[in-house]
C-alpha cells in the first residue's frame, strides 16, 4: 500500500511539474526611438514547433462607431471569431472594408450593432465609412489565440500555454517597417520577458475628423 501510494504522490508531482513548466506567464515591452513606451501595438505570438494552443476564452470583440470614429481605432480578433459593429453616434454610418480576403459592406443606423462571423482569412483589413470618408479604422486577424495590445507603458502579458519556440510579431499601421511589422523569435522555454525598440520613427495617425462640418444624409 505505501509503495502504491507512493507511486501516486509521484505521479501527482509529475503532472504538477509538467504545469509549471509548460504554463509560463512572457512579458513583452516595446520602447519607441527615443525610448518613451508605445501603446496600442498588436502583439502577437505563433507557434513555430506544432505547439496545441487551443482557443482562449475571449470577451467578444466590439468595433464602435463613436464620434464619428472607429473606436478603437485599432482592434485585434483570432480569424473564425465573431466580431460586431456598434453605432453609438446619432447617425448612419456605412461600414465597409474592401481587403481582399475580408470584404464587408453594411449600413448601420444610430444605435444599431451589427455582427460579422466570416473573418476566416489572416491578414490586415482596413475599415471605412462610405458617408464619412475621412473615418479610419484596423483589424488585424491573427491564427493564434495568443495576442493583445500594448497598455499605456507599452507592455503586454500572455499565458503561454506550451513552451517552445514562438515566432514575435508586433503590428501597427503606422510602424515604418514591411508589412507594418516587427518580427523575432524567442524560445519561451528559455525566457520569460521580452523588451524591443523601434528603430524608426512610426507614422502619424490621420486626424479623424469632419473636415467640412458635414453630419449624414436623412434618409440614406
Amino acid at each position: 500500500m505505501l509503495s502504491r501510494n507512493l507511486l501516486i504522490i509521484t505521479l501527482l508531482s509529475s503532472l504538477l511539474s509538467s504545469t509549471f513548466i509548460y504554463a509560463k506567464t512572457v512579458t513583452v515591452t516595446v520602447m519607441n526611438i527615443n525610448n518613451n513606451p508605445v501603446s496600442d501595438l498588436v502583439v502577437f505570438l505563433e507557434p513555430l514547433e506544432n505547439q496545441k494552443l487551443d482557443s482562449l476564452s475571449v470577451d467578444p470583440l466590439i468595433i464602435n462607431q463613436e464620434d464619428k470614429k472607429f473606436a478603437p481605432y485599432i482592434s485585434v480578433i483570432q480569424k473564425g471569431l465573431p466580431l460586431t459593429f456598434l453605432n453609438k453616434d446619432s447617425i448612419t454610418h456605412h461600414i465597409y472594408s474592401a481587403s481582399s480576403k475580408n470584404r464587408f459592406s453594411f449600413r448601420l443606423k444610430s444605435k444599431d450593432e451589427k455582427l460579422v462571423e466570416d473573418i476566416m482569412v489572416a491578414g490586415k483589413v482596413v475599415m471605412g465609412c462610405n458617408i464619412h470618408d475621412w473615418m479610419s479604422g484596423y483589424l488585424l486577424v491573427v491564427d493564434t489565440p495568443i495576442y493583445s495590445k500594448t497598455n499605456s507603458q507599452g507592455k503586454v502579458s500572455f499565458e503561454v500555454p506550451e513552451a517552445g519556440r514562438y515566432q514575435l510579431k508586433v503590428w501597427h499601421p503606422q510602424l515604418m517597417e514591411k508589412n507594418q511589422e516587427i518580427s523575432r523569435e524567442l524560445n519561451t522555454s528559455e525566457i520569460n520577458t521580452v523588451e524591443l525598440r523601434l528603430t524608426k520613427k512610426m507614422a502619424k495617425i490621420q486626424i479623424q475628423e469632419n473636415p467640412d462640418n458635414f453630419d449624414f444624409l436623412e434618409d440614406y
